[in-house]
């Protein structure tokens, strides 16, 4: 029988991620010390985590967000062998941009709008207002649906500052559940492919390691 194993993550979204890989994969989740919405504490909790319960696998998923080098900022967190520690690059939302047809039809845009704001590489998306940094793909998705003929789609998909973005991630939490295309997000992903294959190596041989792709 296979194990369960936990998971960690910083957001909602991340969450909803984290179980569908897990359910496209047949591993099953124990969601006894599972958690959510942890964001900046993610590390601390993995770290607590990982002494209170040092023998016990886990998955977890952290954007790398701005930082330079997945491989730095493993270094910055020592991470316990006992986990399987996944960055996704630069968010979460590049394994979801990575589906390029399905986040075509969800938003209702053309594939030239999903060209000329992602370009060929979500988890490398250009900056048109500054070449010396990548757009998160949080911030690609928001352009992306101001694009969209849809009124619902551009006035839920955005960036609130200083505000809720529960319609964001509501929105975003149906397409994962309903459109979500995980084998062709992979093709078009890294670090999503990384996850899958140390999450299949988890579920097929009962061990845990650490292996971060950028």
């Amino acid at each position: 029988m296979t194990r369960q194993i936990p998971y960690l993550v910083e957001g909602l979204l991340d969450q909803r991620v984290a179980l569908q890989l897990m359910k496209y994969l047949n591993i099953p989740v124990e969601r006894g010390r599972s958690r959510y919405n942890l964001g900046g504490g993610l590390p601390a909790a993995v770290a607590k985590f990982s002494r209170d319960y040092p023998r016990v696998p886990l998955f977890v998923i952290q954007d790398l967000d701005q930082h330079l080098c997945s491989v730095q900022l493993r270094q910055s967190l020592n991470v316990p062998k006992s986990i399987c520690y996944r960055i996704a690059v630069r968010e979460v939302e590049a394994w979801l941009l990575a589906d390029r047809a399905s986040i075509i039809r969800f938003m209702q845009v053309s594939p030239s709008d999903y060209d000329s704001v992602i370009g060929p590489d979500p988890e490398n998306i250009a900056d048109p207002d500054n070449p010396a940094r990548f757009l998160l793909p949080k911030e690609a998705v928001c352009l992306l649906a101001a694009r969209s003929p849809s009124d619902p789609i551009r006035s839920e998909i955005k960036l609130v500052k200083g505000g809720s973005e529960r319609a964001y991630t509501d929105t975003m939490l149906v397409f994962v559940q309903q459109r979500w295309n995980i084998p062709v997000a992979a093709a078009n992903s890294r670090s999503l492919r990384c996850a899958i294959r140390r999450l299949e190596q988890l579920r097929d041989e009962g061990e845990m390691g650490i292996e971060l792709c950028q």
